[in-house]
């Protein structure tokens, strides 16, 4: 895709959205989505292909062995360690079974032994129900950062995976591992936002036929919104 002159990689085009709220922001978003859409930019799995083959190829799992959640750092930050210790470790705190059950968090979709030039994070949060298994992009309470941003982000990350080694990974894993049987037809990318959040109010007036609405029915993404809180620590569904 090309935007303001320069080419940009499928991997590179959650970048190009703003994290400003305000004016400004909004009409840098705007002139994003009409570039993608006047370009016919292919966001398909397939597209991914090359990009994904690169990052598998020498990679040495999802499951990061030592991930306990037990070093939490800021919340503002890492609140999904927080989940996993409420989950784990008996800390204060209430997880909404809709959720799902927590197998992991922090899930590198790029291993340090994978010599690539592609830079994409973390998966936030990786959870399950009998049927699902969630790739999930965790929002803070007061992030800025556009709805569109946040699905074509968790999109992305479980376009550059590997499904099946993940399911792998995870189903024989010693330590953080699935409770359930599934498949790689499980996997659902998701986001968990905060109620009140601008991701949530962009999300109350999207536009069913808006470039975020078509991707979000597309790969299916399961959107979790939990009730606004003054800190940390209950994690209950609106």
């Amino acid at each position: 895709m090309k935007f303001n002159g320069q080419d940009y990689k499928l991997y590179e085009i959650y970048n190009l959205f703003s994290k400003e709220d305000n004016e400004k922001g909004y009409a840098h978003d705007k002139a994003v989505v009409e570039e993608f859409i006047k370009q016919r930019v292919n966001f398909s799995r397939i597209a991914f292909k090359d990009f994904r083959d690169e990052l598998v190829k020498n990679h040495e799992g999802y499951a990061v062995q030592g991930h306990d959640g037990k070093e939490i750092g800021d919340l503002d930050e890492e609140f999904e360690r927080q989940m996993y210790a409420i989950k784990y470790n008996g800390l204060d705190g209430h997880l909404d079974r809709e959720i799902g059950h927590i197998v992991d968090y922090e899930v590198p979709v790029k291993r340090q032994s994978v010599d690539s030039d592609i830079k994409v994070g973390l998966i936030d949060l990786v959870t399950e129900t009998a049927n699902k298994v969630y790739l999930i992009n965790c929002k803070r309470m007061k992030s800025q950062e556009s709805l569109i941003k946040t699905v074509f982000e968790i999109i992305t990350k479980a376009n550059l995976i590997s499904r099946k080694q993940l399911i792998a990974d995870f189903t024989s894993n010693d330590g953080n591992r699935f409770d359930y049987y599934h498949t790689k037809d499980d996997i659902r990318p998701a986001i968990l936002i905060f109620e009140g959040s601008r991701q949530h109010k962009e999300l109350l007036e999207t536009n069913p036929n808006s470039l975020v609405a078509s991707l979000v029915y597309q790969y299916r993404v399961r959107v979790f919104v939990v009730t606004e809180q003054e800190e940390y620590g209950k994690y209950e569904l609106v």
